[in-house]
């Protein structure tokens, strides 16, 4: 009995997998007008006794042009002069990996460069290099990719999807070859103090390599991404959330030409005594 308990749990996950897309480099499924040159920032914040505390402050710059989609991140720890930067390069139709570089404030930096091969290293500050020169004939994306690729995609309630993507810093070389897993996307409202409520896509997705468990919260209309939570594998709560720098409360722009033709066309008339000392 137990046997057949298990053959049909083991049946009820393959037919699930089968269920999901499978995204691939230029998929059709992918809308670039929501992959746009752009530049935001998000507060980040761990959660400890049950409130969260913010202890930096996330970066990113989104450039897009006809070859290349750019994305440079920088985390910025407050009251520490540690900084996470990345900066990674892929095609702009295709999505595949062309460069990708980290430096963790000296603790570690990692140079590649994707081609035929995935050929670069990783350099830590006790001196230790691991070499990254291997051969593939597989299709993923840079793992640093996926959550722009994530935003783009045909999101709604019930979608699910498979994003094949490489991850440089997998503990286990083998796992490096890995899948993004989009587990379930429903309807949500994310509730700004500045610009009131927005309805959003919550996606949940999880990462094979890390065994990190994400919750994105994407825009409907235009696919900003206003919140990231995430459960690490060890069980830490990460908080990141859309600072809204752009947030500009003065929607009508001075018109000139308009302010002339009410002071040059009026039409009224002033009466009364002037008194003079």
């Amino acid at each position: 009995m137990k046997k057949l308990i298990l053959l049909l749990l083991m049946q009820a996950v393959g037919l699930n997998c089968l269920s999901q897309t499978k995204i691939l480099l230029g998929d059709k499924s992918i809308d670039r007008t929501f992959l746009k040159s752009d530049t935001y920032n998000m507060t980040y914040s761990i959660k400890q006794n049950g409130s969260y505390i913010e202890i930096g402050n996330y970066e990113t710059e989104i450039s897009v042009d006809k070859q290349n989609f750019e994305v440079k991140t920088t985390l910025a720890f407050h009251k520490s002069d540690v900084l996470w930067k990345d900066h990674f390069i892929a095609d702009a139709n295709s999505f595949k990996p062309v460069s990708s570089s980290s430096d963790r404030s000296g603790d570690r930096t990692l140079k590649l460069n994707f081609s035929d091969k995935i050929v670069g290293e990783i350099q830590y500050k006790n001196g230790k290099k691991t070499q990254i020169n291997e051969l593939t004939n597989k299709e993923f994306f840079d793992i640093a990719t996926y959550p722009y690729i994530l935003k783009a995609l045909p999101l709604k309630s019930g979608y699910k999807a498979i994003i094949p993507v490489y991850d440089y810093e997998a503990v286990d070389t083998n796992e490096r070859y890995c899948n993004v897993i989009i587990k379930e996307v429903k309807t949500d409202l994310f509730v700004s103090t500045l610009t009131g409520e927005h309805q959003v896509w919550k996606v949940s997705v999880f990462e094979e390599s890390t065994k990190h468990n994400f919750q994105y919260y994407i825009d409907k209309s235009n696919r900003k991404i206003w919140q990231i939570n995430i459960v690490s594998a060890k069980g830490d709560v990460i908080l990141l959330k859309n600072k809204e720098t752009d947030f500009n409360p003065f929607k009508n722009k001075f018109d000139k030409e308009e302010t002339l033709k009410l002071v040059n066309n009026g039409s009224a008339t002033i009466e009364g005594v002037a008194f003079a000392r």
